[in-house]
């Protein structure tokens, strides 16, 4: 893959977001009309983008239980880490330890590696994007947030808790989705003509709109003083620490599959699992913070990670197609 070619997967996702800044600084669109283009992506679009692009694929030669485990162990490894350094370094209470994971341990699925799996990887790309949306949305967040909650509730029930958490996870319309592609594709079934042209009218804007939708809350977002630590600690963690613990995970699980005569993994799906760990944390990882009483140093962080992602994204991309680093 080229300069050029990675140029043009890069540009036009950078591009999208600017639009979207602009856009809103100059109050060409309101922050309740964003908030509801926000809505509408994270309900409607790209969960039928996501059934749409899943549902076709023949996951019997793509599934593979060792991707699974893969980002199983690098998320929890991030998450400890993150944890540890809120803990023991910034000092800060399990609570906020637990938010600043999601910040450190979380990937941007939704608004950035929708579009640039499609354009990069095609179905290899729709393969690792199901295997983080699976482990980070069904495994991954729901325990961070069981601790966040578990740090700001000690008195109360944990059962009550663990409930909550595994309800809202199971009410979220990005794991609907993504179940009903994996069993639809699973079993082989395809979906009626009239029905895939309504999932891919609707679908199609998904991925654009949450750019430009991204774009927007970035334009909220007051760069301050805050804490500097814990700024720049977050950012680190995310765009450097976090793909090189995936790369050195994808080479412990090459490493096992030649020493135990596995069958080695299609490249395309790990170069895109790589990819992915070089995008920006979750977007509602700001109030997400605010929720739990640092709201401000998040917000100062959102902006730099999102926009020195274009340079690790643009890397990801060009170390995985022209380099020996994954084959």
């Amino acid at each position: 893959m080229s300069l050029l070619q990675i140029l043009e997967i890069v540009l036009p996702i950078v591009l999208v977001v600017a639009i979207g800044y602009v856009s809103a600084r100059a109050q060409w669109i309101d922050r309740a009309s964003a908030d509801g283009l926000g809505k509408f992506v994270v309900t409607i679009a790209i969960p039928l983008a996501l059934f749409g692009a899943i549902s076709p694929l023949d996951l019997k030669s793509l599934f593979d239980l060792r991707l699974f485990v893969l980002f199983l162990c690098v998320g929890f490894g991030m998450v400890a880490l993150s944890m540890w350094l809120a803990l023991v370094v910034v000092r800060v209470d399990l609570s906020k330890a637990a938010i600043t994971a999601v910040g450190g341990a979380t990937c941007n699925g939704v608004m950035f590696g929708l579009p640039i799996m499609q354009a990069a990887f095609g179905e290899h790309g729709l393969v690792a994007l199901s295997v983080l949306f699976m482990t980070q949305s069904l495994i991954i967040a729901p325990v961070i947030f069981l601790l966040a909650d578990f740090g700001q509730n000690r008195e109360s029930n944990l059962a009550a808790i663990v409930g909550k958490t595994l309800l809202d996870t199971i009410r979220n319309p990005l794991i609907t989705a993504i179940a009903g592609g994996v069993a639809i594709a699973a079993i082989g079934w395809e979906v009626p003509p009239i029905a895939r042209s309504t999932i891919d009218l609707l679908g199609v804007v998904g991925p654009g709109v949450a750019l430009f939708f991204a774009g927007t809350v970035l334009a909220r977002v007051k760069f301050t003083s805050g804490s500097q630590l814990f700024v720049w600690g977050v950012t680190t963690l995310k765009l450097l620490v976090y793909p090189v613990l995936m790369l050195i995970g994808i080479w412990v699980v090459q490493w096992l599959s030649a020493v135990n005569g596995w069958p080695p993994i299609q490249p395309q799906v790990l170069a895109g699992l790589f990819v992915l760990s070089s995008v920006p944390m979750i977007g509602p990882f700001v109030p997400l913070a605010a929720k739990y009483g640092i709201g401000e140093p998040a917000a100062a962080t959102m902006l730099p990670t999102t926009v020195l992602s274009t340079v690790t994204m643009f890397a990801a991309l060009w170390l995985s197609a022209n380099t020996a680093l994954i084959a």
